[in-house]
């Protein structure tokens, strides 16, 4: 649709693309509030389709991370779509007219063409995806403030806590951790990158 969908291709653009341009912060308020368990959007639908339990989607520890994780998925989603429509542009129209001329169904071409072509977007958006998971702090942060029973909290909310909550200031073990989480992220790329170049 953001691709080959003519007129409509540069709406498409733009409403996947907001959630990017918009605050961290607005739009951790704004999925509380999508999330909060008497008025929210979530709840309320459920609620019109007969399922009367009511979710608290933030503050039970098995439904916590899966909430956070919906919502960034749904603020990243815009940027993972301008690379793959960047990756989608650069294959050559005369590649799909040649499968078609051969017979090649939609879901072929597809498959025979496009996603072959797309593999180095696909490992660039995975990659950048992964790294962005193990940073991911400010969603969390505001959220749930890494609860309830510590569900939510991520490495960088982790350190965080130590250096500068609590009464703590451990700020040379909360260096040592950042430290750690960088040498692990620069490993994964590089196995990453290896991988990368093999298959290719």
């Amino acid at each position: 649709m953001v691709d080959k969908a003519g007129r409509l291709s540069g709406l498409f653009r733009t409403l996947n693309f907001v959630p990017v341009v918009v605050s961290v912060a607005v739009v951790s308020i704004i999925w509380m509030w999508i999330y909060h368990p008497e008025y929210g959007v979530v709840n309320t639908l459920l609620r019109q389709v007969g399922v009367k339990k009511e979710f608290n989607w933030l503050s039970d520890p098995k439904l916590a991370m899966p909430a956070v994780v919906a919502m960034c998925v749904w603020a990243g989603m815009g940027f993972n779509m301008l690379l793959y429509l960047v990756g989608l542009q650069r294959i050559s129209p005369e590649l799909h007219e040649a499968a078609r001329v051969d017979g090649a169904t939609g879901w072929q071409v597809f498959w025979g063409v496009t996603l072959p072509l797309l593999r180095p977007t696909v490992f660039l958006v995975g990659l950048l995806a992964l790294i962005g998971a193990l940073k991911v702090f400010a969603q969390m942060f505001i959220m749930t403030g890494g609860g309830p029973a510590d569900s939510t909290l991520s490495m960088v909310l982790y350190l965080y806590n130590i250096a500068f909550r609590y009464g703590r200031f451990r700020f040379g073990y909360a260096s040592a951790l950042a430290w750690a989480l960088a040498a692990f992220i620069f490993v994964v790329s590089l196995i990453s990158f290896r991988l990368s170049r093999e298959r290719s």
